[in-house]
């Protein structure tokens, strides 16, 4: 997940909408179902509440039982995040799932570069460096997905509601396709790459005896 300053209001309330916050793979960086919501004047909890419920709830479904949550502001918003989507006027999920939800093992991290810029406390207990089985995650991958998407924003300003929607969710279909079939290519690039540095190797050491 990627935060902006809550403080910060973009445009003047002449738009619907003035931006988007999305849930994306902290390891491939691919778009999630049922993950993006509307921003309107700054961002807020409940905009995040709203996205990441939906997500987990198909975690759930799924049978993971253990999630990591990378969030600028993890520090601050895991706090009450229970309370939240348990709001007895909404619900953001079923009874059901809130007890499942409540047995998952959910680690709350903050992305790497992110992490540099909170107090002392938060570097200890909210870093991928001294968390187990996350590898070599930096969480930061969504600031890639912002940089090409935020080229279509020109363009989508000037779009009727629906139309812009369509364009946003048909550009990040296609950042999942092309990252699935990049992923491969490049695996199987550096395969070729290495049989011949082997090839090469095992030549010399011939022509050299």
């Amino acid at each position: 997940m990627k935060a902006g300053d809550p403080t910060r209001e973009a445009g003047n309330g002449k738009y619907p909408t003035t931006g988007q916050i999305s849930v994306s793979c902290a390891r491939s960086g691919a778009f999630l179902p049922k993950g993006t919501v509307d921003l309107f004047r700054g961002e807020k909890f409940v905009y995040f509440d709203y996205a990441l419920s939906q997500v987990l709830s198909d975690v759930i479904t799924l049978g993971i039982k253990r999630v990591v949550i990378s969030y600028d502001i993890a520090c601050k918003y895991n706090i009450n995040f229970h309370k939240r989507i348990s709001h007895k006027d909404w619900p953001l999920m079923t009874d059901e799932e809130r007890e499942e939800l409540k047995a998952m093992d959910i680690m709350w991290l903050v992305p790497k570069f992110h992490l540099a810029s909170h107090v002392d406390d938060c570097q200890d207990r909210y870093s991928f460096n001294w968390t187990v089985n996350v590898g070599r995650t930096c969480g930061e991958i969504v600031e890639v997905n912002w940089a090409s998407l935020n080229l279509l924003a020109t363009s989508t300003r000037e779009m009727g509601e629906g139309y812009r929607k369509d364009t946003l969710n048909d550009a990040k279909i296609d950042a999942n396709w092309r990252k699935a079939i990049n992923e491969g290519m490049g695996r199987h690039a550096c395969v070729i790459i290495l049989f011949e540095l082997m090839c090469v190797i095992r030549t010399s050491v011939v022509e050299n005896v």
